[in-house]
């Protein structure tokens, strides 16, 4: 077969294009091809785990749920659309996670937005936060060039660990460095990218938009404030490391997703764009962009909207007659998680995925799709100033195009999709204006005597499908350690105000004090301690700020 080009829509999402072809022996093998920004092309062991994980080694298959039974039928969509008939006015709560990302998603919400009585979920876990507040600074969420990264001399990532979480920019990075430029990472937690760096600056969770302030005062910007940089932890000698290294028009500033998932992470982003303003550095600060950027709206009626945080709350009062969920696994991923699976439980279920997971054993209609390797697809990077196309590579596989078409042709309800070209628009004015209104600065929120529990990501780390294979881990300071008389491999007792659960512990050296991290991972515990929060922009999730006692 010869060898197919297409783009990776998962997990970064950086948008990456690849090459795939079969060789002789029917093996499949990937190809990377080279970005303008770095020297040679690659693929990252996520893209080939997706692919084994969705299609080689995916045995899933549709079904309907009848006397209690799961019969395997290709005809589940049809069950399904008969069910959708006969009880149309029905209440209907729509959850559609990312999937393969690419723009064809959208046409999901149109189908189920001809329902009167169906309630569409406002917010995302991912990064709805600090969008809003690129929306509310800048009038855009947009990222430039990533090539103006070479024009800087010195380059701080606040929390980004772009090993895991960004392969390409990770190796643009290293490449930077080797030309001399200056590496400043900023974390909690020592993570794989500070090995690179040329300095790691260890933070107090929650606090970068302290210590943003903190420089802008130093700098005259701003009024002074009492006792911030103790509240960030920062050393002082680091503290005026950063001072000498913030140069007007010459310093790279890149803000991770991690930091908007506590209770003030609007604010902190906010603060640091405020540093990239007042230092002439606007041109160099990177967070995210729409990967629907450039791309025409998918016009949709969502007559009923509930908040993100404010849906367990709809699913404790039983709400709810049908859950439909496309391209998501909230019994994993969502906080409260219970509240989904007691719910899930009452409920007439639909489930649309690539792989039967947690979340899709209690549908009454499965819906099995093959995931973006079947999927014509367009889609920008979240990072990167690219949009991108791409045409199916499993021609026989059945999309989740080819699913809304089928069920809408079987609901006689009209839907067109666009030709591809049909869909990009004139990005021209879409240009960050700094709105220079005064906001206050937020303190985070703390627990007298209680850790601070966050979760990273993993290269292993493939959206929270399938099995967990490795026992549950909560990786302790060494002063959590000293404190419960504890050692690695030690079993605990985990309690948040919500919940509780049994996990291993391994005493790391990679955190300090009040504060512990688990890797995302395919086990509901950690979400299970998580109680259902907005984050002080309303349609994000403040995830990190779960406090926990340990036994």
């Amino acid at each position: 077969m010869d060898k197919v080009k297409l783009f990776c829509s998962k997990d970064c999402p950086d948008t990456c294009e690849f090459y795939i072809k079969e060789d002789k022996n029917k093996k499949v093998i990937f190809q990377g091809i080279k970005e303008s920004f770095i020297d040679n092309g690659f693929v990252c062991k996520k893209l080939k785990n997706f692919y084994k994980r969705e299609v080689a080694d995916n045995n899933s298959s549709s079904f309907v749920v009848k006397n209690g039974k799961k019969i395997f039928n290709e005809d589940a969509i049809k069950a399904f659309a008969n069910y959708l008939k006969q009880n149309s006015d029905k209440k209907i709560l729509f959850y559609r996670g990312s999937g393969s990302l690419g723009y064809y998603m959208g046409f999901w919400d149109k189908l189920f937005s001809n329902f009167k009585n169906c309630y569409f979920v406002n917010g995302s876990p991912c990064d709805e936060t600090g969008i809003t507040a690129h929306l509310e600074d800048f009038g855009v969420c947009t990222n430039p060039p990533i090539e103006n990264l070479k024009n800087c001399n010195n380059i701080l990532i606040f929390g980004k660990n772009a090993y895991t979480t960004s392969p390409h920019l990770f190796v643009y990075i290293h490449k930077l460095k080797k030309l001399g430029k200056k590496i400043i990472y900023i974390d909690p937690i020592k993570s794989e990218t500070s090995k690179i760096a040329d300095r790691f600056i260890q933070i107090n969770p929650a606090t970068d938009g302290l210590l943003a302030y903190s420089l802008l005062s130093q700098m005259g910007y701003v009024p002074k404030q009492d006792n911030l940089l103790e509240k960030t932890g920062v050393k002082k000698s680091d503290f005026k490391y950063l001072i000498k290294s913030i140069e007007p028009t010459k310093t790279g500033i890149i803000e991770g997703f991690g930091m908007q998932r506590y209770s003030n992470g609007k604010n902190i982003i906010q603060w640091i764009n405020r540093l990239a303003y007042f230092t002439n550095n606007t041109d160099n600060l990177f967070y995210s962009r729409s990967s629907k950027e450039g791309l025409k709206k998918i016009k949709t009626d969502k007559r009923n909207i509930i908040d993100i945080a404010d849906t367990t709350k709809y699913l404790q009062n039983n709400f709810f007659d049908t859950i439909v969920i496309v391209a998501a696994n909230p019994t994993i991923t969502m906080p409260q998680n219970s509240n989904w699976i007691e719910a899930l439980k009452k409920s007439t279920v639909l489930v649309v995925d690539t792989n039967y997971t947690k979340t899709a054993k209690y549908a009454d209609f499965f819906i099995k799709v093959d995931g973006m390797f079947a999927q014509d697809d367009i889609q920008g990077s979240y990072f990167f100033n690219k949009t991108l196309t791409r045409n199916r590579y499993l021609k026989s596989g059945f999309s989740d195009t080819d699913a809304v078409l089928k069920l809408s042709s079987l609901l006689n309800i009209d839907i067109e999709l666009p030709k591809k070209e049909e869909i990009f628009e004139n990005t021209n004015n879409n240009k960050r204006i700094f709105d220079k209104k005064q906001i206050d600065l937020l303190n985070p929120q703390t627990e007298e005597s209680k850790i601070r529990l966050i979760t990273l990501s993993s290269q292993d780390y493939l959206n929270s499908q399938t099995e967990q294979i490795e026992t549950d881990t909560l990786y302790i300071s060494k002063e959590t350690a000293s404190k419960h008389l504890l050692k690695s491999g030690d079993t605990i007792t985990v309690k948040s105000s919500i919940s509780q659960c049994t996990l291993k512990c391994i005493v790391s050296s990679r955190i300090k004090g009040n504060t512990a991290y688990a890797y995302k991972n395919r086990s509901a515990c950690f979400n299970s301690l998580t109680e259902s929060k907005p984050t002080d922009a309303k349609y994000g999730l403040s995830y990190y700020d779960l406090f926990i006692s340990i036994e």
